[in-house]
């Protein structure tokens, strides 16, 4: 059977329940290359100019905000609620908050951190506005009952040294890191080219790592053994007599954490950073869903829906 260059089978009218399965076959692919150059004309163009645009009123952008972020926000509500419709419509709600927060506040606040954040805060609401309702994870309806403990409630020095980061850099660690998500998305997100991205990301990384070990001088400034193991963190300080920088981290439990720290930054951001922002955060689950996410799904109905709720 002969095909054409979409690899779709050159049937005759004369079958019409192979042209029926042709047609749709057609359709499938018409619609795909819609949301193919939907992407490319909004390729490269960073979330804070989208969020812009969105309060300008385009629905193209809106469009293309779900796209980048639909998958992230569904999966993580989907390790807080069981009901497939349930989540959809916690979705939608999510998107419409962060919206009608981008038009009161910086919209370099308006990132993934901030969506998974206020998705919390709905799912939070849906358990506490029905408890018995039977759409609560059970594990999530026990956290929110117990005031919603963050496991981490005590800032690290990671945490604090991540802090201290511009936003545009938090936000891309936490893709790189956290999320691992693609280079294209990534740069997508933060308006960059992909070649780029890996540079941003070193530099970011590089500042974390300075933030972290200034903090951690002065923290142990009175401790002298201490005090030259940070400094022999640095390329610019010799090894202090006597005790190499191998060394004295076996004899020291806050400078092992330290050396933890900062042999493995993105472990340490993977592990610290969700509990840390968001609180609730199954991470298995979570990477679960958004590998079985449809990352190529259609965002315009969810778009269309949010923006009729939001007027």
């Amino acid at each position: 059977m002969q095909r054409d260059a979409f690899g779709l089978a050159n049937v005759s009218s004369a079958h019409p329940a192979w042209a029926s399965s042709t047609g749709e076959r057609v359709q499938e692919v018409v619609h795909h290359l819609k949301l193919l150059a939907l992407r490319q004309r909004w390729s490269v163009v960073g979330d804070t100019l989208v969020v812009e645009r969105i309060c300008q009123g385009s629905r193209e952008a809106l469009s293309v905000l779900v796209g980048r972020h639909q998958a992230a926000v569904c999966s993580y509500l989907s390790t807080c609620l069981t009901d497939h419709t349930t989540v959809e419509q916690a979705t939608e709600e999510t998107f419409r908050r962060v919206v009608e927060a981008a038009e009161r506040e910086d919209m370099l606040l308006i990132n993934r951190i901030r969506l998974l954040a206020t998705a919390r805060t709905v799912a939070v609401q849906i358990c506490n506005d029905d408890p018995g309702v039977g759409v609560v994870a059970p594990e999530f309806q026990d956290w929110v009952a117990s005031g919603g403990s963050w496991p981490l409630e005590t800032p690290t020095a990671l945490y604090d040294a991540f802090r201290c980061l511009p936003v545009r850099w938090q936000v891309a660690l936490w893709h790189m890191t956290v999320d691992v998500d693609e280079p294209t998305l990534i740069g997508d997100v933060l308006g960059l080219p992909p070649s780029r991205v890996k540079l941003l990301g070193n530099k970011a990384r590089h500042a974390l790592r300075n933030f972290y070990l200034g903090a951690y001088e002065r923290s142990v400034n009175y401790r002298p053994m201490c005090l030259a193991y940070a400094r022999e963190r640095t390329i610019f300080v010799a090894p202090a007599p006597g005790m190499t920088m191998a060394e004295h981290p076996s004899h020291c439990r806050t400078c092992s954490q330290a050396d933890l720290d900062l042999c493995d930054l993105d472990g340490g951001l993977r592990l610290q950073l969700p509990s840390m922002l968001l609180g609730w955060w199954d991470d298995g689950r979570y990477r679960q869903m958004k590998a079985l996410a449809l990352r190529d799904g259609d965002p315009r109905p969810v778009a269309r829906r949010v923006r009729g709720a939001s007027r």
